[in-house]
């Protein structure tokens, strides 16, 4: 359910807090299915892409001068290439694209959920709404990052933004990269 709500927000850190709590929503199936280190192994992962994610969002948010909505977003792309790149592997891990650290998390639960949902119809049910979470995810987390950073500039804030400095972009990199590789602790 929240995954669906995150599909009509407007405002960026509002589509990424529904994204919170559907993310939620698959540590618990982890643990109601018995897959506990799948759990913690997503709640680990996912707490390093959502920082990164949270972070870039106030990023932009900045750059936009406090606007939030990302229909006045746009073309942020070429202005802030570093809060776009990591913001880009955020994404990447939080729609469970392969090699990012967001598939091999989202996976393990998933594949908990379904080893133990063979036997349950409830849980089998379970695991077929974790898997149609995936597909709600991948679509607000892309329309996110296409609404805020490519085509043109759609308000006088987008077109000319106001930059953050390294204090931001040296922990968005630092993020971005385990966001991407942190997958192989398990």
């Amino acid at each position: 359910f929240a995954a669906t709500m995150g599909v009509v927000k407007v405002e960026i850190k509002q589509v990424l807090a529904y994204s919170t709590i559907s993310q939620y929503g698959y540590i618990m199936l982890a643990l109601g299915t018995g897959g506990y280190i799948a759990g913690v192994f997503h709640l680990t992962t996912h707490a390093i892409f959502k920082a990164l994610l949270f972070l870039g969002a106030g990023a932009v948010i900045i750059a936009m001068h406090h606007n939030e909505n990302m229909w006045e977003m746009g073309g942020l792309r070429q202005k802030m290439p570093v809060t776009y790149y990591a913001f880009l592997s955020g994404s990447l891990a939080l729609a469970g694209i392969v090699p990012f650290s967001g598939f091999w998390s989202k996976d393990e639960v998933l594949y908990e959920a379904l080893i133990h949902g063979l036997g349950s119809p409830l849980l089998l049910g379970a695991w077929a709404m974790g898997l149609l979470a995936v597909f709600f995810t991948g679509f607000y987390t892309f329309r996110m990052v296409l609404l805020t950073f490519h085509g043109e500039p759609r308000s006088d804030a987008a077109r000319d933004p106001h930059g953050v400095r390294w204090n931001v972009k040296g922990p968005l990199a630092v993020l971005g990269t385990l966001a991407a590789g942190i997958g192989v602790i398990n």
